[in-house]
């Protein structure tokens, strides 16, 4: 994964500086640290007191405190700080698994539907749902159109609120295009798969039966009679 100027930590460091009108004197006055501080998270220079430049989880927390306009966009850039920090801090071998993609927004369709189904809730029933599908606080955020989730965590979301596992994920954009086909809506609220598992046994084997015929004449074989 290439570092780009928005997932950069010290870029990010001095966006939110320029941003805020800052000298690096001012945020460090701000921070209670020294602007060498500043400079050496900037410009990626190792300092003479510990030999690293990048900064603890405890200084982001305190910019984030600073910097942030509400506590929904404080949550939201520090997750992005933490995120950057931890590409540069763990072996070069697996800093592409740790990609920015990880904080964008779920589907429009499946935030839609989702805000739907949970609109009733109350923030009791919403914490349920979130332990109950194990998100460690994660659902509000997604809610709000932060932050990913798995198929897996999809399905168990689903079930938890009751509602069609195949609809999630087809609106989460899990699903390959012939998935999608089989649960795509048709005139009257049908879809293909619904019709497939309300065959009877006698008619699947017909068709099943049909089936080997067409494979067979396709082979060039005879026809079973």
């Amino acid at each position: 994964m290439k570092d780009s100027e928005d997932v950069n930590l010290s870029n990010l460091v001095r966006q939110l500086r320029e941003t805020k009108g800052w000298t690096q004197t001012q945020m460090a006055a701000q921070l209670v640290c020294a602007p060498s501080h500043i400079w050496a998270i900037e410009h990626r220079k190792p300092r003479r007191r510990n030999g690293g430049w990048v900064p603890s989880e405890e200084f982001l927390r305190k910019l984030c405190a600073v910097c942030a306009e509400s506590p929904e966009a404080e949550v939201e850039l520090l997750r992005r700080l933490l995120l950057a920090r931890s590409r540069e801090i763990v072996p070069m071998e697996v800093r592409c698994y740790l990609s920015d993609e990880v904080l964008l927004a779920m589907p429009d369709a499946f935030l839609s539907r989702l805000r739907v189904d949970m609109g009733k809730l109350s923030a009791e029933d919403v914490t349920r749902v979130d332990q109950a599908c194990r998100l460690s606080g994660r659902l509000l955020l997604v809610l709000r159109g932060l932050g990913r989730l798995t198929p897996f965590e999809v399905a168990l979301l689903a079930k938890e609120l009751g509602q069609s596992v195949d609809q999630y994920l087809f609106a989460a954009g899990y699903m390959s295009e012939g998935m999608k086909m089989l649960v795509k809506e048709y005139e009257g609220c049908v879809n293909l798969l619904e019709v497939v598992a309300g065959l009877s046994p006698a008619t699947r084997r017909e068709l099943e039966s049909f089936r080997e015929k067409v494979v067979g004449l396709g082979q060039g074989k005879e026809p079973v009679q």
